[in-house]
């Protein structure tokens, strides 16, 4: 169970789409220029 987490923005989303910690972040990249509006939204939340 997860108690407690904060984070930056980034941060959270780099988890949420990820699913775990990552050097690369391929999938976060991925979303990113795929779908640049739907990242700042994420990134706005």
């Amino acid at each position: 169970p997860l108690f407690g987490f904060s984070g930056s923005p980034w941060t959270l989303a780099c988890y949420m789409l990820e699913g775990q910690s990552s050097r690369e972040f391929d999938k976060v990249f991925q979303f990113l220029y795929q779908s640049p509006e739907d990242m700042h939204l994420l990134l706005e939340k």
